[in-house]
């Protein structure tokens, strides 16, 4: 005969077994990037994860990436093998070959014209002639045909030059904007800027990437970057040199990510634009009553076949005290159970059919 103390042990053992089971031991997965971006900011600091592998290291071998172009992979979406220098850098202002240039005289339209300026480096002039103008700045300019106009013809003449056009100064925009072209730029310029510049991209509801071409030391580099994380301050802004070229790209489409474990509707649902962890969550009916909300894992297929493991405390997402991580394509949620919410369960199913008296 089983008496009811034996029950009321078993009941309180289970919840101090059940107790013992929240202190969860440390993780050692590392930080969820808030955004999938290529460039990033900083990482923000959050009580959701703390290291548990080393992130891969950024590996040179070619990987394809859009229409057959080849960039090395890195820890999280693409990098170049030599790194993109983003420093800024002033754009020349020495005007050269075939710039066209304003030559404005003060007070004497007959001598006032717009010019371009040939392959040997000139610029003709009324009364003047030739003028050398290739790898003169405006300002060194405008004193040399004042210079020759006071020494034969005019008294103080006031001289003004504008670079309208320049050839040397410029960046190219492609790829799925509204107005792709080469753009003249005289002062500097960032990326947005550039986009902007080139009429926006053409669909602003799909998720945009952007290819930066720019010379290097060692030949063409490249660099991919996610244009929608620096739109919304997730990654810098990056200043453009002279000769850039910009290829926006699309998103690939078929964009999918699985979700599982202990959630309502576990399954594979489509990326339409962004979405985050709590987005997919929800799309699979949120978690069941089982779930623990601390200890749900992010798996990563990475470029370079490996695969990433990431942390993800629900919890903290949820009030705000950690960012809600931006998901990419063919990433794997899993919501793993709760031990104390197991062992409690088991045990109300246990003890549920007996009498305590």
């Amino acid at each position: 005969m089983q008496h009811p103390y034996q029950y009321v042990i078993l009941l309180g053992s289970s919840f101090v077994l059940g107790a013992c089971s929240t202190t969860t031991p440390q993780s050692s997965y590392p930080t969820v990037p808030a955004s999938a971006a290529t460039i990033r900011a900083p990482a923000i600091s959050s009580p959701i994860v703390t290291p548990h592998a080393p992130a891969p290291r950024m590996v040179s071998t070619p990987q394809p990436l859009y229409g057959g172009l080849s960039i090395a992979a890195a820890s999280v979406g693409y990098a170049p093998a030599y790194p993109v220098n983003y420093q800024a850098r002033t754009f020349s202002d020495a005007i050269g070959s075939q710039d066209v240039i304003e030559v404005t005289v003060y007070k004497v339209p007959e001598l006032s014209k717009t010019v371009q300026v040939d392959s040997g480096g000139n610029i003709t002039m009324p009364l003047i002639g030739s003028v050398r103008a290739k790898g003169l700045s405006p300002s060194a300019l405008e004193s040399e045909i004042a210079r020759r106009l006071e020494r034969d013809f005019m008294n103080n003449p006031q001289v003004s030059v504008l670079v309208k056009q320049s050839a040397q100064n410029r960046i190219t925009v492609e790829g799925s904007v509204k107005a792709p072209g080469v753009f003249p730029v005289n002062n500097d310029m960032s990326l947005l800027q550039a986009v902007a510049l080139a009429g926006g991209t053409s669909q602003a509801e799909v998720p945009h990437a952007v290819m930066l071409h720019r010379r290097g030391q060692g030949g063409m580099i490249q660099q991919r970057i996610d244009l929608d994380a620096v739109r919304s301050g997730m990654a810098p802004d990056v200043p453009l040199q002279q000769d850039d070229r910009i290829v926006v790209l699309e998103a690939p489409l078929n964009q999918r990510v699985t979700v599982e474990g202990e959630v309502g509707s576990p399954g594979v649902f489509p990326i339409k634009g962004r979405m985050t962890v709590l987005q997919a969550l929800a799309l699979a009916g949120g978690n069941t009553k089982l779930a623990n909300s601390e200890q749900a894992i992010l798996m990563r297929y990475l470029p370079n076949g490996q695969t990433q493991r990431y942390q993800v405390d629900l919890t903290a997402i949820r009030t705000g005290q950690a960012p809600d991580p931006e998901l990419a394509a063919d990433d794997r949620l899993v919501v793993l159970p709760s031990a104390r919410k197991e062992f409690v369960e088991n045990a109300k199913n246990f003890i549920s059919p007996l009498k305590l008296f």
